[in-house]
């Protein structure tokens, strides 16, 4: 972007794992009720947060495609990558399609801020027309028996081996990444001899084999780090807008030799650019903080310095290290209801008629508002002097529906959120750094989904984010995945191809990447469909019905859903090129059908040219996918057992031994208990699960983990073959039984035994019930103090204080000894006599208060 300077895989059904006792009907009643609430509560949330609105609509629209290709006599368009669509009504619009057009970026800051113009035009034309009386709606698219905490060995198997002892040379302390290429970002990383940990506002480091805490630093507040980091050309000064200002908190870390990097939010509510100025379009304006640290002298100092500190734009969303390069990814969201929207509510217009209404809207917006919003934004994204290399604004979608589509699918905007990738390499002399320069090049785009999943490898970063998209065959709107790679280039990105398929992602472990072929996994529901065409009502004269009054929108026919279907694939992309040099659309090579009516997927894990997988309704079956020829994907094995997998793990180099965690499943599909199972897939047409380990079996206890969604809370260690996971159990009549803390297991294709628990408390969590006395009775007020589990000590904190800092749960190994962390203590324990070796309290001698909310 120039300078903005010069312009302003089969098997028979198993019987899962079961308890040798009979639970009564009631208890078991209680179990489903409990679970089913949970689960219902899970799939609202994950329903309202992909629902889209659907808005009645009018006629008062025409819609063409601009393209290449001539239009056939049909009035269809033959559309190629560079189609663009012009959308015309109260306030007209034109923008490209998804395809490769919009990796070109653009030219210059003229013609990016014409694009958010049209932005802004397109969200305002639905704000007229919703508020002269469209309603809105919303719509969205082999028989094992098991003992609980028992494993179970395979048939044949020596039942009486016991697990070998971990030897003291036995370190294991790297984050679980998903490529071993690629480090990412965590809240507690360690370079061996030292560890890092996220505790709220504060990096605390303390020694790894002893225990001994070295160095706790807290993050700045707001008033604190006013004019204080170096490089940064962020506006440092508080605006006196209303906002909830709770300080500083730390997202993430990374280690790359001897720097440490630490991303820290907060501050962006705090930051304006100046007294009395208006509210931010980003959401997120300034809001992170990248600080690098050097930390070469712990060692002989104990203390680290400072190198580099600077405020970009967006909260946190992750970040990617290829070698000494640095990629940090970024989300914001855009304000456009206080900017565009809410101005030109029908209430800020009462008694006119609705074509002063309009007049006066279209005055306004295209005289100052319009101008205002682009100016503005274009300002708050400006980085150093220069726009970041921004991909082109597109409707994120391959072909039109003929214009009803577009306004269900869009009703809230086109963009709403922008994703920028940040970058640097860490092995620079940031002492050369002048004021006012930043080691930082960007790059980023807009989308119209919230939120987004990063995978990188091979030269490339990919982000994918769900949405919606038209099929034009069957008059449908359906799931479906954006997907825009960037190329990277030492410390450095730039937009590269794009591609679309059906259907929405489960998380980052459903993409991968190698060679130049994109594989992902997809689940394809909710389809919703329109009975018939948006009726079209012709209007006369300049927006009237030719006798001087304003014709009412036509409504459209509400959706309506096919019979329920689900369709899981496994896809695969060509994409154009990995070394940036042929930018471009991802092309669809091949696509493999699995799983049951139903059925979506709940793990899938890539492995260069073989895959696993996992799909559930009320059995699982285990997928074992050949990869190897991109054009002609196999299914080689499908292998049927209760119960599902949350997250597979490798357990050998040739990742045929594959660790699941999951849950046990009865008949209809509801949890049991949280299970561990080892899936032995030597013969990859005949995969046998060799080992299964039900953690609790009671049907008044529930049992999860963390690492069933958060991976890096997982860690297996294969030369010990020992996994350690947190695990946390309730039981909701007696409550003596929780247990809250790590379970170490030796894990192996002949046997799952449990070898440590190790008991994590919930330290200074205390509730405080103040009570309120007469002001005028001799009473004394006394404060009702309930410990929430046990302690080693309660420090009470104040009545008002509600938010505490605590330790992510996370386990590593130094010289044969899990070291553990939770709440507020750090563990350490001997993996082969579980005795404690030491322990540390990181908020000893503090309250524990990191901030009142009132």
């Amino acid at each position: 972007m120039p300078d903005l300077s010069d312009q302003a895989e089969k098997g028979e059904v198993q019987e899962g794992p079961s308890n040798s006792s009979v639970s009564s009907p009631a208890s078991n009643a209680r179990k489903r009720w409990f679970i089913a609430v949970a689960t219902l509560l899970a799939l609202t949330g994950v329903i309202l947060a992909i629902a889209i609105p659907v808005s009645r609509k009018n006629d008062h629209e025409k819609v063409s495609i601009a393209s290449d290709e001539d239009s056939n006599m049909d009035g269809t368009v033959q559309q190629t990558a560079k189609a663009t669509a012009d959308i015309s009504g109260y306030f007209n619009s034109s923008f490209s399609l998804f395809g490769e057009d919009i990796t070109n970026g653009y030219i210059s800051p003229d013609e990016f801020k014409s694009d958010l113009r049209n932005v802004a035009r397109f969200l305002l034309d639905s704000v007229v027309k919703r508020n002269l009386g469209s309603e809105v709606n919303n719509a969205a698219g082999g028989d094992l028996e098991v003992e609980p905490g028992v494993g179970v060995a395979a048939e044949g198997s020596n039942s009486d081996m016991r697990a070998p002892d971990v030897g003291d040379n036995v370190n294991d302390f790297g984050t679980n990444n998903q490529e071993d290429s690629v480090e990412e970002g965590d809240i507690i990383v360690s370079n061996g001899r030292h560890v890092f940990a996220v505790y709220g506002d504060r990096v605390v480091i303390w020694d790894a084999t002893t225990g001994d805490m070295l160095s706790d630093i807290k993050m700045p507040t707001f008033d604190e780090s006013l004019n204080s980091t170096k490089g940064s050309a962020a506006a440092t000064s508080r605006s006196d807008i209303d906002f909830f200002y709770s300080g500083p908190f730390i997202n993430d870390l990374l280690l790359d030799g001897d720097r440490l990097v630490v991303v820290v939010g907060g501050y962006g509510n705090a930051m304006r650019a100046a007294p009395g100025a208006e509210q931010p379009i980003l959401y997120d304006y300034n809001g992170a903080r990248i600080v690098i640290y050097d930390i070469s002298a712990l060692d002989s100092t104990g203390t680290i310095t400072q190198l580099f500190s600077e405020d970009i734009n967006g909260s946190y969303n992750s970040m990617r290290a290829i070698g000494s390069n640095l990629h940090i990814v970024t989300m914001s969201g855009l304000d456009t209801y206080t900017h565009l929207v809410a101005p030109f509510e029908r209430w800020n217009y009462p008694n006119v008629t609705d074509e002063e209404y309009i007049a006066q809207v279209q005055e306004a917006a295209e005289g100052k508002v319009i101008t205002k919003f682009v100016e503005q934004l274009a300002s708050e994204l400006t980085f150093h002097g220069k726009l970041p290399d921004f991909a082109r604004i597109s409707l994120m979608q391959e072909e039109f529906s003929g214009g009803a589509h577009e306004r269900v699918t869009y009703s809230d905007g086109v963009a709403n959120s922008v994703v920028q990738v940040f970058s640097l390499d860490l092995a620079q002399d940031f002492s050369i750094l002048g004021i006012g320069e930043t080691p930082f090049s960007v790059s980023g785009a807009f989308l119209a989904p919230y939120y987004g999943e990063v995978y990188a490898a091979n030269g490339m970063l990919i982000i994918a984010s769900n949405g919606w998209g038209y099929n034009s065959e069957n008059g449908i709107s359906e799931d479906y995945t954006y997907i825009l790679a960037m190329a990277l280039s030492g410390p450095s990105s730039t937009p590269h191809s794009v591609g679309t398929v059906k259907g929405y992602f489960l998380n980052k472990n459903s993409i991968d990447v190698v060679g130049n072929v994109l594989r992902i996994a997809t689940t394809i529901q909710n389809r919703w469909r329109w009975l018939m065409p948006e009726p079209l009502i012709p209007i006369d004269g300049d927006g009237t019905d030719g006798n001087g009054t304003l014709s009412r929108p036509a409504v459209m026919p509400e959706p309506v859903q096919d019979e329920p279907s689900t369709e899981n694939y496994i896809i695969m992309l060509q994409m154009p090129g990995v070394d940036g040099t042929d930018p471009g659309t991802m092309q669809e090579l091949s696509r493999l059908q699995l799983g049951k009516i139903n059925e979506v997927f709940t793990a899938v894990r890539f492995f260069d040219n073989i895959a696993y997988a996992v799909t559930f309704e009320r059995t699982d079956p285990f997928y074992v996918l050949d990869l190897n020829d991109p054009s002609n994907p196999e299914i080689l094995a499908e292998y049927n057992i209760t119960g599902f997998s949350s997250y597979l793990h490798s357990m050998n180099t040739d990742n045929s031994l594959i660790l699941a965690i999951g849950e046990e499943a009865d008949g209809d599909g509801m949890p049991i208990g949280l299970q561990i199972t080892v899936f032995d897939v030597l013969d990859p047409r005949n995969p046998v699960a060799v080992q299964r380990h039900l953690i609790e079996n009671d049907p008044d206890t529930y049992s999860s983990t963390d690492g069933a969604w958060q991976f890096k809370a997982v860690r297996y260690e294969k030369t010990s073959q020992r996994l350690i996971i947190p695990v946390n159990i309730n039981n909701w009549n007696d409550p003596t039984s929780n247990y809250n803390g790590f379970i170490a297991y030796y894990v192996s294709a002949t046997l799952i035994e449990e070898s440590c628990r190790i008991e994590h408390d919930a330290g200074y969590d205390v509730f405080i019930d103040p009570i309120f006395v007469d002001p005028d009775s001799n009473e004394t007020a006394v404060e009702n103090e309930t410990l929430v589990g046990p302690a080693d000590t309660i420090d009470v904190a104040p009545s008002d204080c509600v938010y505490c800092a605590s330790l992510q749960p996370r386990s590593m190994i130094f010289n044969g000894n899990v070291m553990t962390s939770s709440g507020h203590f750090i563990r350490s324990t001997d993996l082969n006599t579980c005795e404690q070796a030491w322990k540390l309290d990181i908020a000893e001698g503090e309250s524990n208060c990191c901030g009142a909310w009132f």
